[in-house]
C-alpha cells in the first residue's frame, strides 16, 4: 500500500550479569508511492543501536561440569585461550627437567631425574581470558534499507528489482563465538513475474568488515604473553615437578591433594609474566591480535563469498483446463566462497595462492493437484523434485499430500501429507578448515582426504581419552610413546553425504462453536545420513600448508550418523474468545528425538516441551489495548562444537500495553519483557538474557 509510516522505538535493558541499566533505541520508516499505472516505488530503512547481553560464565566447564574453576584442565565456556588440552610427558622430560631445577630446588640432578620418571604424564590448559576483557565494545547495531522498483509491463506482468543492505555488529554464537564488526551483506533481484509464471534470479554478498574470532583472539594472546611450547608450559612443568620433588626429598606424601597444591603453585608461576587486563601492555597485545588475520597468528577473518541464484515457475493449469493443475520450476546455484584461506580451505597445499571456492547446484521440480468429491472439498497434491550438488549423488524427493475441508463453512480443515526430502551438506560442512578449539573440518574428499582422517585414520576421542588417563602419550609420529595401546580404539569415517529425510503428518486445523480456533498436529520424521559433528583424534602424522600436524591432534570433521534416526513431535495451537473483546491464546509443543548410537551428537537442541499461554483485549477501553504472555520451556541437551550442556528451564512473563492516537494516526506502545526479571539464556556460551523497558510510537498514514 502507499504512503509513509514510521516508528520510533526506545527501551531499557536490566541485567544482573552487567550491573546497570542500559539503553536501547531504534527507528524505522517505510514510505511507498504509485507514479503512475505503470510504475511504483517502496523505500525502507531502519537503525537500531544499543549494547548486547554480556557473557560472563566463567564458572562452568565448556563440556565437563565436573570441573570447577581452578583445575588444571578447566576450559571456561566464556573465557578464551584455555581450550586446547597440552599434553605434558613428564617422564620423557626427566632429564631436561632435572638439569633446570637442579640448582632452583637445591636436589642433584641425578637425584631428580628417577624421580621425575616415576611421575605420570600430565594434561593442561592455559589459563583463559575472559570474555570481557577481550571485546573492544558490546556494541549491538543494525542498520539496514532496502528499495524496490515494479513497473507493469502490461495487465498481466510486472518486472521489478529489489536491492537490500544490511550492516551491524554484534556478538555471534555458532561453531565458536565471534565479535561482529560492521559485517555487511547486500542483496538485489530482478523479477518477472505473471499470472501463471516467474522467473527471478539474485545474488547476495558479504563483506566481514573487521570481525574477530573470540577463541583464536585469547589463544593468540595467550600465545604473545607467553609461548606454550617454549615458555608457559616449560615454566608450569618445571614448578610442578619441582615442588613434588621438594615434598618427596622432605618424605611428605605425594597424595591427591598434593598433587593439586602442585598445579596450583605451577599455574600461578607459568602465568606470572601474564599482564593484568587492565595494563596498556595488555589491551595493546590484545589489539594487536585482534586486528590480525586468523591462521596468521591474529583473530580477524575475510569473508568476500557471493551466492547466485536463477529460479522459474510455469503454470500450465491453464492449457490443461484446468482437469488438473499442474507447475512445473527449476532452479540453479552457485556458491561463489573467498576467506583469503581465514576460514574455507582455499590453499591447503600452501602455494601461497587462496583461490575462490565454486558449488555448483541445479534442480527441477513437477508438482500437481487435484480437487476430488462433492463440492471439491478434498484437494490431493503430489511432486517430485530432482536435485543435484557437482560434489555429490543426485537426489530425488517426492511428495504427496491430502487436505479435506468439512462443514457447512469449510471450518473444518483435516490435512495428512508424506513427504521426502534431503539436506546436502553446508558449505562449511564441505570446505571449512577451521582450527580452534578443535580443527574443524569440511568432509569432502577433495578437502578432507589429504588429513588422513576418514577411513580408518582416527582414534575415538573416548577411546583417547582413556588411553591419556591412563598414561598414554603419542609421539608425534603416531608410535607409542607410553601407555596401553589396546585401549585406542579405531573409527571408520566416510566421506560426508546428503542427509535424506522422510516425514509424517497429521493435522487439524478449524473453527468450533465459533469461539474456538483450533490447530493440531504430529508428525514422524526419519533420518538417513543424518549429519553432525564430533571429534576423533588422528593417527598419523599430516600437514596443512607446509605446517606439521603431528598424530594425536583433534579433528572435529562433519559426518554421517551410521544409524538411522527418528524425532517425533506434536504441537497444538488455540485461540478462544472469552467475554467481549478478550482473547485466550496458547500453544504447546512436544519434541523427541531418537538415536540406536547414543554416542552420536545429533545437535537436536530442542527443549521436549515448551508452551506460551496469553490473553490479550485489543479494545480493553476506546483506543487502548492490552496483552500479557507467559511463554516456558523445558531444560535441553545443547550440543555443538563450541559447547555441549544442559540448558536450565525457564519461564517469561512478558506484557504490552497500546494505545491509539486516532486523530494523529499513531499508535503508543509500552511494554515491559521478563517482568519478573529472572534472568535465563537460550543455549550454553550465549548471555544470559535480563529485561527489557520499552517504549514506541509508530506513525501510519492510512491508520484509523
Amino acid at each position: 500500500y502507499p504512503g509513509l509510516s514510521a516508528q520510533i522505538k526506545l527501551a531499557q535493558t536490566n541485567s544482573d550479569a552487567i550491573g546497570s541499566k542500559e539503553p536501547l533505541g531504534r527507528v524505522s520508516l517505510r514510505y511507498a508511492k504509485a507514479v503512475n499505472d505503470r510504475f511504483a516505488f517502496k523505500l525502507n530503512f531502519s537503525a537500531l543501536s544499543g549494547n548486547d547481553w554480556k557473557a560472563n560464565d566463567y564458572t562452568t566447564d565448556r563440556n565437563d561440569a565436573s570441573r570447577l574453576p581452578g583445575h588444571h584442565n578447566f576450559d571456561g565456556l566464556n573465557t578464551y585461550g584455555d581450550e586446547s588440552e597440552i599434553p605434558i610427558p613428564i617422564p620423557l622430560l626427566a632429564p631436561l627437567l632435572a638439569n633446570n631445577l637442579e640448582d632452583v630446588v637445591g636436589i642433584p640432578a641425578a637425584q631428580l631425574q628417577p624421580f621425575f620418571q616415576t611421575l605420570d604424564p600430565i594434561a593442561i590448559r592455559r589459563t583463559g581470558i575472559k570474555e570481557e576483557d577481550l571485546l573492544d565494545n558490546r556494541k549491538a547495531q543494525s542498520l539496514k534499507g532496502d528499495v524496490s522498483l515494479h513497473y507493469r509491463v502490461n495487465d498481466n506482468v510486472e518486472a521489478s528489482y529489489n536491492f537490500r543492505m544490511g550492516r551491524g555488529s554484534s556478538v555471534y554464537q555458532g561453531s565458536e563465538r565471534y565479535a561482529l564488526r560492521d559485517f555487511q551483506q547486500n542483496f538485489q533481484k530482478l523479477e518477472l513475474k505473471g499470472n501463471n509464471f516467474f522467473v527471478r534470479a539474485y545474488t547476495s554478498h558479504t563483506d566481514d568488515g573487521d570481525s574477530y574470532n573470540l577463541t583464536a583472539l585469547g589463544a593468540f594472546a595467550n600465545e604473545a604473553f607467553s609461548p606454550t611450547a617454549s615458555s608457559w608450559a616449560l615454566n608450569y612443568a618445571g614448578a610442578y615437578a619441582g615442588y613434588l620433588a621438594v615434598l618427596d626429598d622432605n618424605g611428605a606424601p605425594i597424595n591427591a591433594g598434593a598433587i593439586e597444591q602442585a598445579h596450583e603453585r605451577a599455574r600461578l608461576t607459568a602465568d606470572a609474566g601474564t599482564p593484568g587486563s587492565t595494563t596498556d601492555q595488555f589491551k595493546r597485545t590484545v589489539a594487536s591480535v585482534r586486528e590480525g588475520l586468523f591462521q596468521k597468528g591474529g583473530a580477524g577473518f575475510i569473508d568476500n563469498s557471493k551466492l547466485n541464484h536463477a529460479e522459474f515457475q510455469y503454470d500450465i493449469s491453464d492449457a490443461l483446463d484446468h482437469i488438473i493443475d499442474i507447475q512445473v520450476g527449476g532452479n540453479f546455484r552457485r556458491y561463489d566462497l573467498f576467506t583469503d584461506g581465514t576460514i574455507f580451505n582455499e590453499d591447503p597445499e600452501g602455494t601461497g595462492t587462496n583461490e575462490r571456492i565454486k558449488i555448483d547446484e541445479w534442480g527441477g521440480y513437477l508438482q500437481a493437484s487435484k480437487k476430488l468429491m462433492s463440492e471439491e472439498r478434498l484437494k490431493l497434491t503430489g511432486s517430485v523434485r530432482y536435485d543435484k550438488n557437482e560434489n555429490f549423488d543426485g537426489q530425488f524427493s517426492p511428495r504427496i499430500s491430502a487436505v479435506y475441508s468439512a462443514g457447512t463453512k469449510r471450518n473444518h480443515n483435516i490435512r495428512a501429507s508424506y513427504q521426502t526430502g534431503f539436506r546436502n551438506p553446508t558449505t562449511q560442512a564441505q570446505f571449512i578448515y577451521f582450527p580452534t578449539t578443535n580443527i574443524l573440518l569440511g568432509s569432502t574428499p577433495s578437502n578432507a582426504e589429504r588429513y588422513g582422517i576418514h577411513n580408518g585414520g582416527s582414534y575415538t576421542e573416548a577411546s583417547y581419552n582413556a588411553f591419556r588417563a591412563a598414561g598414554g602419550f603419542l609421539n608425534d609420529d603416531g608410535s607409542i610413546a607410553v601407555g596401553d595401546e589396546s585401549l585406542l580404539e579405531t573409527i571408520d569415517l566416510d566421506y560426508i553425504q546428503p542427509e535424506q529425510l522422510s516425514s509424517f503428518e497429521l493435522g487439524y486445523k478449524g473453527v468450533l462453536n465459533n469461539k474456538l480456533m483450533l490447530d493440531i498436529h504430529g508428525y514422524f520424521n526419519i533420518y538417513n545420513n543424518f549429519i553432525s559433528q564430533f571429534n576423533v583424534i588422528s593417527k598419523d602424522p599430516t600437514e596443512h600448508r607446509g605446517n606439521p600436524l603431528p598424530a594425536g591432534t583433534v579433528f572435529r570433521p562433519y559426518v554421517n550418523a551410521t544409524e538411522q534416526i527418528t524425532s517425533t513431535g506434536a504441537a497444538l495451537g488455540l485461540t478462544y474468545k472469552l467475554y467481549k473483546d478478550w482473547e485466550l491464546m496458547g500453544n504447546v509443543s512436544w519434541a523427541t528425538v531418537d538415536s540406536d548410537d547414543e554416542t552420536f551428537e545429533t545437535g537436536f537442541n530442542t527443549p521436549e516441551l515448551r508452551y506460551t499461554v496469553g490473553i490479550n483485549n485489543r479494545k480493553i477501553w476506546k483506543n487502548m489495548g492490552l496483552g500479557v504472555t507467559y511463554r516456558w520451556q523445558d531444560e535441553m541437551l545443547w550440543e555443538s562444537s563450541f559447547a555441549n550442556g544442559i540448558v536450565p528451564a525457564y519461564g517469561v512473563l512478558d506484557a504490552m500495553a497500546s494505545f491509539k492516537l486516532t486523530e494523529l494516526r499513531s499508535t503508543i506502545k509500552v511494554g515491559v519483557n521478563n517482568i519478573l526479571n529472572k534472568e535465563y539464556r537460550t543455549n550454553i556460551g550465549n548471555p544470559f538474557i535480563g529485561q527489557m523497558i520499552f517504549m514506541s510510537i509508530t506513525y501510519d498514514e492510512f491508520a484509523r
